[in-house]
């Protein structure tokens, strides 16, 4: 999920809050395996029995704290990015495939992270989940608020930001070449199941032909655009 927000000094002239663009990044420790040093936004894998949406809501609130509602599920929202809600953003394809759905949260600037340039732990071992941000961020995580530009973002992730947020896209891609390494990401995730059929018809057509539609790679949510013809993290 992209945490959205213009953090800054409130101001102490009854002027206007900052408005520049920032989004609240997760800044993975040296010692991860997965992207060290590198931001990432918070998010993970979805369960069995979940939707895309139903997993950025779960995943917030475990690695956040955050308690957010879908905008999927308010009438009031009519479709659109409304503050306090968790609205679909972008969907990020990855060599051709279908690989997550990205939904979009815009922190309040009522709330005590908006005004906190650094939130949660400096260090790899930091065991201190309550934050002066004012999330409940897990043991040993460090968030920041971040540019679209940060050169630290994943490849994934900069792809996403600047297709979504720079551009207005409603689709990312990114390529790197390495088919046979995204297709290994699917077998690994905890619905690996669930995309059995996906990955034997990519996989056999992968010298016969351009691959066949990827669309049906993760459960639907707002139907994404058909994928573009034709990775670094894991699929959320």
């Amino acid at each position: 999920a992209v945490l959205r927000g213009a953090p800054g000094p409130p101001p102490t002239d009854g002027g206007e809050p900052p408005t520049t663009l920032r989004i609240l990044a997760e800044v993975r420790g040296a010692g991860n395996a997965v992207a060290p040093k590198q931001l990432t936004c918070f998010g993970g894998k979805r369960e069995p029995g979940e939707t895309a949406r139903e997993c950025a809501v779960r995943e917030l609130r475990e690695e956040t704290g955050l308690n957010v509602r879908s905008a999927a599920d308010d009438d009031s929202a009519s479709g659109t990015t409304k503050n306090h809600t968790l609205a679909f953003l972008c969907a990020l394809f990855v060599n051709g495939i279908l690989i997550a759905h990205f939904y979009e949260y815009r922190l309040d600037p009522s709330h005590a992270a908006y005004h906190n340039s650094v939130v949660g732990g400096a260090d790899d071992d930091d065991t201190n989940a309550t934050t002066p941000g004012g999330l409940r961020l897990e043991p040993g995580v460090r968030a920041e608020w971040a540019a679209l530009d940060d050169p630290r973002w994943t490849p994934w992730h900069a792809a996403v930001l600047e297709a979504a947020l720079g551009r207005g896209d409603t689709v990312a891609t990114f390529e790197d070449g390495d088919r046979a390494a995204t297709l290994a990401l699917l077998q690994r995730v905890p619905t690996a199941a669930e995309y059995a059929d996906v990955v034997q018809r990519l996989t056999q057509h992968e010298e016969s032909g351009p691959p066949p539609s990827t669309e049906a790679s993760v459960p639907p949510e707002p139907p994404p655009p058909p994928p573009p013809q034709g990775g670094g993290s894991e699929p959320r």
